[in-house]
């Protein structure tokens, strides 16, 4: 439980920290490359975002559905004992939004894409090249 609660704020970090960079008019490519050389880097990064996020592929691994169940065991958990968990009972609404809005059965990056797409961000990869586009409606 501890765990999940971990990897979904990690990842969703990931997601929220990439779009505003890439609005900011960063090259991915050079974001990553200087997040996985600094404090702001998680093993994450090279599990979701360069294998799920920038391929484009939301097979699932673990589905946003799951990740939902074990964020809300942990903040119904840390509710029953008075334990505050802040972060935690914010970041269990964005796979269960993810969820909703159709991603339910894809992996649980989905919802670092979800979340990024909300800045109307598209994170891909060709080749080596990390490519993150601002996406128009």
């Amino acid at each position: 439980m501890v765990n999940q609660m971990l990897a979904a704020l990690h990842l969703l970090a990931i997601g929220e920290g990439f779009a505003l960079g890439v609005r900011c008019g960063a090259d991915p490519t050079t974001l990553y490359n200087v997040t996985r050389e600094s404090p702001g880097y998680s093993r994450m990064m090279d599990l979701r975002l360069r294998e799920f996020l920038l391929k484009g592929s939301f097979e699932p691994g673990f589905k946003p559905d799951l990740i939902k169940k074990d964020v809300n065991l942990g903040v119904e958990s840390a509710r029953s004992l008075g334990v505050p968990v802040l972060l935690s009972s914010m970041v269990s609404q964005i796979p269960a939004s993810a969820s909703s809005a159709g991603r339910g059965a894809e992996d649980f990056s989905a919802a670092a894409q979800f979340l990024a797409g909300l800045a109307n961000v598209q994170f891909s990869q060709t080749g080596e090249r990390l490519k993150a586009e601002r996406v128009t409606a």
